[in-house]
């Protein structure tokens, strides 16, 4: 592998890290709007 092809695979594993993280705070913020404290 090389160097950009290393530096590639490191942005899109960012960049879906990202995205599963909006995904899940999306989710808990739609249960959290479900059932209030």
């Amino acid at each position: 592998m090389n160097l950009g092809a290393s530096h590639r695979w490191k942005l899109v594993a960012r960049v879906e890290a990202r995205y599963r993280f909006r995904l899940l705070a999306t989710e808990v913020t739609e249960m959290v709007d479900v059932n209030p404290p």
